[in-house]
């Protein structure tokens, strides 16, 4: 036990400073400077971006048949179609 006893005694002199670890560790560098590229992305002002102008909208109107003629898409007129009693602007879709 004597054994016990001085090594016990020579451990409690020894200096606390030997098994404290910096806290400036290369793992504990390269977490805290991606915390702080995380916290610029998620904080930095972000560009505005413009809106774009809303289209004339179209004002309700009953159609004839002959009146539905003039609307083929000819002469840079839109393309209007009729199923079932409502129509449709499909000028977007004119070349499909």
């Amino acid at each position: 036990m004597d054994y016990v006893e001085k090594r016990m005694a020579a451990e409690a002199q020894r200096p606390a400073g030997a098994e404290v670890a910096s806290l400036a560790t290369p793992i504990n560098l390269l977490l805290l400077s991606l915390l702080a590229l995380l916290t610029y992305t998620t904080f930095r002002s972000k560009k505005a971006v413009p809106i774009p102008s809303a289209s004339s909208p179209i004002v309700f109107r009953t159609f004839t048949p002959p009146e539905l003629v003039t609307f083929s898409g000819l002469n840079n007129t839109p393309v209007y179609l009729s199923v079932r009693g409502r129509v449709f602007d499909v000028s977007n879709g004119r070349n499909f």
